[in-house]
């Protein structure tokens, strides 16, 4: 047995899966055994590729996919196999694929030898990838009559050549790049593959010749026959990728007819913005496959500052397309109710957007709070605006007006604030950057009575400040600014007198208030609720929390006290000297509780003085805190004031994800218990939804245009989501086929 698979005894299944969340991590050297486990003992049916030296297999974890690479023993050498797993530890970039372990094992196998059985040396070697779901590129390659829209073509082939110069810029030579060894994420993004054949130059080294030379006709350089190696070779493998991009074939046509053939496919407003993209593209992919490797390109840096120089900023058309839905609630005929814009970004870039009130005209019935905001490429981004009925009859033919712009990620995370978004279009007209303007005609259909039977928004005329919600009984729990509070069933639309917190181990509500009191009622009736006790925290008015024990009847208060009710409600224990924490127990560790202290997270046991250990990367203070669960681990999310939200491995303890992109800080996380969805909530009032299986964004919904969000609660069978704002509740049904 090789020392690879006496070191490589330690990793499991679980810490496979968890270097697929965390990019932090290295690869490392990977038992065959494990291998062997998660592929069916290499079964045909995982197989999912085949080269000449290879097969590559789908394996499957308890969350996630892996590709694993097995060599045939008959072709791989120990230098030469060395010689890779090198190579590919020293690759990290978005558009190569990632590399997580190899295995390198010398198993003892009887075998026939001269007729007798005997035992031999069988070597083992195998290579580990991130699973890459959306094939090759060759499956993507077609002409300009159909397939790829251009900006989805340009994009795939800059991104190629950003990880071609990647590995140049580390002095690797890929040797073997056509499309087949690009792969395909479900962003299409392109991802480049198989370094069998690639070759490490040292430093200074710019040049090698080798005696042996492999590859496919077609894509290798014409140098190939004489064995000389330099970067250039890669550059004529890039050539003819670019050509198949263009124009479905390898074969090398005049510039013009190129043109020409994509002209049919563009709309007339298309044509200025894309045309030149297309032109410098073509003669980039002529130059690249010239014979005579010193007449083409000086380098893959010459090739990126073309592209970039090409990249237009002029967007004609609409960036995103609006789709007005359908009210959500509709309330007494005076009163404002809600009203669903959809934006959808049909584009792969980020396009920040703001809707507001036309100039010059008054828009009387519709009331317009300005919102704005960013919509990720090829994502939609519901937008709840608030209208008004009663002066109905004063206006016709009201506008509202959609703004849009592409903006850059980093511009993006820019826009925090309403000044800081104007500032932002302000610029980009200065600028020449094109901004978008769409006038939206406000229209208002006279309700029809008998849905009014049937709304999915609550209206009520005091101040929200916190919400909860039943875990098995159709009950939301609303805490008003004023001391109020009401229980409204969300099916049956009728309101209760009670409380802010269920307790469902005896049946309690339990509330928070202003002056650091806690009241407990007891709820067997919700019709009937009765006040039973009362006790003084030593939580500020400013920021109450407090968390509810699963089992026990126990209260933890953001001073970090816990109360216990079998005993009269007395303070049992006080962890630490803090306060102001917002808190969650550990449902899966019932004798486990994390606190949020400041900028870090403090995980404690109910029976400690001091803290089990601190989760600590966050920039910024704290918001909030949910645990969930992800195949049979316990993780954690938290959002920050620094705009991020962090998850945790509870058995790792360490952060193995950060989500970036909210133009705001993060106030509110939940997961749905059963369900593969984590919300967020940002303070500009934005709501995202995302997986908790690859963290990727499934739906964004900004409520700016219908009050503050106030708090985020998972309801009753996991699939809806009531979100609390200062006059009103909506409810999100969240599709798991979203």
């Amino acid at each position: 047995m090789s020392m690879d698979s006496q070191l490589s005894r330690s990793c499991t299944e679980s810490d496979l899966e968890s270097m697929l969340l965390d990019e932090a991590m290295e690869p490392m050297a990977l038992p065959f055994s494990l291998l062997e486990k998660i592929t069916n003992g290499f079964a045909y049916k995982q197989e999912i590729g085949k080269g000449g030296f290879s097969e590559v297999y789908k394996a499957m974890l308890k969350n996630e996919a892996v590709a694993v690479k097995r060599l045939r023993n008959t072709y791989m050498y120990e230098n030469e196999f060395q010689r890779e797993v090198e190579c590919l530890m020293k690759v990290k970039h978005k558009n190569i694929v990632r590399f997580l372990g190899y295995c390198s094992d010398t198993q003892g196998k009887m075998q026939r030898y001269n007729g007798k059985l005997v035992m031999a040396d069988v070597q083992e070697r195998c290579l580990c990838f991130e699973y890459v779901p959306r094939g090759s590129l060759d499956e993507y390659i077609g002409d300009a009559s159909g397939g790829l829209q251009w900006t989805t073509r340009f994009r795939i082939i800059k991104e190629i050549c950003e990880g071609i110069h990647s590995l140049h810029d580390i002095n690797i030579m890929h040797l073997d790049l056509k499309p087949s060894n690009i792969l395909i994420d479900d962003n299409l993004t392109p991802k480049i593959t198989d370094f069998g054949l690639s070759r490490s130059f040292e430093e200074m080294q710019t040049r090698v010749v080798a005696s042996k030379m492999f590859g496919t006709l077609g894509y290798l350089a014409p140098e190939f026959t004489s064995g000389v190696i330099t970067h250039k070779f890669d550059l004529y493998s890039l050539g003819v990728i670019i050509i198949e991009m263009l124009t479905g074939g390898k074969e090398c046509q005049v510039i013009e007819n190129i043109l020409e053939s994509w002209d049919k496919r563009m709309h007339q407003w298309q044509e200025h913005s894309y045309r030149e993209q297309i032109r410098v593209c073509a003669e980039i992919g002529m130059e690249c496959r010239n014979i005579d490797p010193a007449k083409r390109p000086v380098s893959m840096k010459h090739v990126m500052t073309r592209l970039h120089e090409t990249e237009s900023t002029e967007y004609s058309h609409e960036l995103l397309d609006d789709c007005p839905l359908e009210h959500c609630f509709y309330p007494e005929v005076s009163e404002s109710t809600l009203c669903w814009l959809q934006l959808t970004n049909k584009t792969d870039e980020h396009v920040v957007f703001r809707l507001m009130k036309s100039s010059g005209n008054s828009l009387l019935w519709c009331s317009v709070h300005e919102m704005y905001g960013g919509v990720p490429g090829r994502s939609s981004c519901t937008l709840i605006v608030t209208t008004e009925e009663k002066k109905l009859a004063q206006t016709s033919g009201s506008y509202i007006v959609l703004q849009s712009s592409i903006s850059s990620d980093k511009n993006v995370m820019l826009l925090k604030d309403q000044y800081a978004c104007t500032k932002f279009f302000e610029e980009a007209k200065e600028l020449g950057r094109e901004v978008h303007e769409v006038a939206i005609k406000a229209c208002c259909t006279p309700r029809q009575r008998e849905m009014a039977s049937e709304p999915n928004f609550l209206k009520y005329y005091e101040i929200l400040s916190s919400m909860d919600a039943h875990p098995t009984e159709p009950w939301i729990v609303i805490g008003c600014i004023n001391g109020n509070v009401t229980v409204w069933n969300h099916e049956s639309k009728t309101t209760m007198v009670g409380c802010i917190k269920f307790d469902t181990t005896k049946k309690w509500i339990v509330s928070g208030t202003a002056d650091g009191l806690i009241h407990v009622y007891d709820c067997v009736c919700v019709t009937q609720i009765q006040k039973i006790a009362s006790f003084k925290t030593l939580d500020s008015f400013l920021d109450v929390s407090m968390a509810i024990h699963a089992v026990k009847p126990y209260v933890l208060s953001s001073s970090m006290e816990l109360w216990d009710g079998d005993k009269g409600w007395e303070c049992t224990h006080k962890f630490g000297v803090y306060g102001m924490c917002k808190l969650a127990f550990n449902p899966e560790d019932t004798n486990s509780f994390a606190a949020t202290i400041r900028h870090y997270v403090e995980v404690w046991s109910l029976d400690s003085a001091e803290p089990d250990y601190t989760l600590n990367e966050h920039s910024d203070k704290v918001k909030c805190l949910a645990f969930f669960k992800r195949g049979d681990r316990q993780y954690l999310i938290t959002g920050s004031n620094d705009c991020t939200a962090k998850i945790w491995d509870m058995q790792k303890r360490m952060c193995i994800h950060t989500i970036e992109g909210f133009m705001s800080p993060v106030m509110y996380v939940i997961s749905l218990p059963g369900r593969p969805y984590l919300v967020t909530c940002s303070n500009n009032d934005t709501i995202h939804v995302w997986s908790s299986v690859d963290f990727r964004l499934k739906t964004t919904v900004n409520f700016s245009g219908s009050g503050h969000v106030r708090g985020i609660v998972c309801l009753t069978g996991s699939r809806r989501v009531a979100v609390g704002q200062m006059s009103g509740i909506s409810i999100m049904d969240i599709d798991g086929e979203e």
